[in-house]
C-alpha cells in the first residue's frame, strides 16, 4: 500500500478552509454596538457613545440571535442641526409560545426581515428629521453604509499564500 503526501501548501490551505468552516457555524456573529445616549443605570449595560466610537474591543459584541448587523444615522433639522448614529445587531429575535404536549414552551425564532443595504425612512414629510437603515452581513461589518462580503480579506489572503508557495 502506497502511502500519499501531501505539499504543505495543501495542508495549510485545508487547515485554513477548516478553520473558516469551524468559525462561521460556532461563533456568533459579531457587530459594533453604540448608542447616542447612555444606558440607564439600572439596565447594568456597558457604557457605549457612538461619539466616543473607536473601532475598539468596547465596542463589540455577539450576536446570538441575529444573521444581521444594523447601523442607523438619524438627522435632525431644528434650527441647529443634529445628527447622531446607532450601531447594534439587527433586531431579528421572535420569540413565542408553542403548546407540546399539553404545556406551553417558550420557543426562539431568528426571522430575516432585512434585506442587505441602506434605505431611508418616508415619513411623508410629517417630521423635520432624516433616518437610515442599513444592514450587512459579516462580522464587524457596520462601520459604514457599504454592505460588506464577509471573510473577503481571509479568502485573499489563502489565495496570495497559496500562490507565493506554489510558485517556487
Amino acid at each position: 500500500m502506497e502511502l500519499r503526501t501531501f505539499q504543505p501548501s495543501t495542508v495549510i490551505f485545508l487547515f485554513m478552509i477548516v478553520n473558516v468552516i469551524d468559525y462561521n457555524f460556532v461563533s456568533a456573529l459579531k457587530c459594533y454596538k453604540c448608542t447616542m445616549t447612555k444606558p440607564s443605570p439600572h439596565t447594568n449595560e456597558t457604557v457605549r457613545l457612538c461619539a466616543s466610537f473607536d473601532y475598539s474591543d468596547l465596542y463589540v459584541i455577539d450576536c446570538p440571535y441575529s444573521t444581521m448587523c444594523m447601523k442607523k444615522d438619524i438627522s435632525v433639522n431644528l434650527p441647529h442641526p443634529i445628527n447622531g448614529t446607532e450601531r447594534d445587531c439587527a433586531l431579528q429575535r421572535y420569540d413565542y409560545q408553542d403548546l407540546e404536549n399539553g404545556k406551553w414552551r417558550l420557543k426562539v425564532a431568528i426571522e430575516e426581515p432585512y434585506d442587505t443595504g441602506c434605505s431611508v425612512i418616508d415619513d411623508k414629510g410629517q417630521r423635520s428629521s432624516r433616518t437610515e437603515f442599513c444592514y450587512c452581513r459579516g462580522d464587524l461589518c457596520n462601520t459604514s453604509c457599504l454592505p460588506h462580503a464577509p471573510h473577503t480579506g481571509m479568502i485573499v489572503f489563502i489565495c496570495i499564500f497559496l500562490l507565493i508557495l506554489n510558485y517556487k
